[in-house]
């Protein structure tokens, strides 16, 4: 909350959701008296899903910007969107981002491209990265004029990444905005209900926001986001024969084998150049 009322203009809205938690956000929103906040509270918890989509319809303003509960806005990002706003008036676009792993302690930088892209000027491959990057809610803009938030709702469902099916439904007109925005924590206790590290239920959400983005993406965009999906594990073989033509499928397949040994054979040399000289000639001595 401190990050968002460090800006000091008056054009922005703050909306605060309480989804019925039994930690104290109520009591803490209750000490701040700034015009700005809009401070609501669920009867019942509506689930992760139901309480973001809240979200947005409560939202006033032309665009939104989401940022989740354990994430920090960073200093400056409010007149950086802004000029970004008002020269490209796009109808999405996501942002660099730090990620701030608490276990590991480690800040990383995700960041999908080293250059800004305006609405409807990125290739394929250049999209399906930036819908990576859309996994998580913090960082993704949109204008909500341009949202038809009734089918946003019904190609969601309870799935748990609303924020890459939003951007979905933009489809090529997804902009991107290289310079980083937020903090996003991650190896946290999520309030997802499910472990950061709980691969085989994250994939299976992850495959039902893929088979709700097909129904509104030009193919070739979605052709790459199921192969990017298949190269990082997201999902199995099968999925990346189901959603692309056959020949295809096995091309790619074959490439992603291929790089999978060329990436072991460069470890075993890197290792072998690593080696002191002496031990290897005394190996070699031996084996000869």
């Amino acid at each position: 909350m401190e990050s968002l009322l460090s800006y000091p203009g008056d054009d922005i809205e703050i909306i605060v959701r309480d989804n019925h938690s039994v930690d104290a956000t109520e009591e803490i929103m209750g000490r701040y008296r700034d015009p700005r906040i809009s401070f609501r509270k669920n009867s019942e918890n509506l689930g992760l899903v139901k309480n973001y989509l809240q979200i947005i319809e409560d939202a006033s303003g032309d665009y939104v910007y989401v940022l989740t509960d354990d994430d920090y806005l960073l200093p400056g990002s409010v007149p950086v969107l802004k000029t970004f706003i008002e020269q490209y008036r796009p109808d999405a676009f996501i942002t660099d981002k730090f990620c701030y792993l608490i276990k590991s302690k480690k800040l990383l930088l995700l960041s999908a491209s080293t250059e800004s892209k305006p609405p409807g000027c990125m290739t394929a491959a250049e999209w399906a990265h930036f819908m990576i990057c859309a996994t998580a809610f913090t960082s993704v803009c949109f204008r909500k004029s341009r949202l038809d938030l009734d089918v946003l709702k019904k190609q969601v469902g309870d799935n748990l990444y609303p924020s890459m099916v939003l951007c979905g439904l933009f489809g090529r007109q997804v902009a991107y905005l290289a310079v980083p925005t937020a903090v996003h924590t991650w190896e946290n206790e999520t309030f997802w209900g499910v472990a950061h590290d709980c691969r085989v239920v994250l994939n299976q959400h992850l495959y039902g926001a893929l088979c709700s983005i097909r129904s509104f993406c030009d193919e070739p965009f979605f052709h790459e986001l199921a192969k990017l999906f298949y190269r990082k594990g997201y999902v199995q073989e099968e999925v990346l024969f189901q959603f692309l033509p056959s020949e295809m499928a096995t091309a790619y397949r074959r490439k992603i084998l291929v790089d999978k040994k060329l990436k072991k054979l460069r470890a075993y040399y890197d290792r072998l150049e690593a080696f002191p000289r002496r031990v290897l000639a005394k190996v070699l001595r031996c084996l000869l």
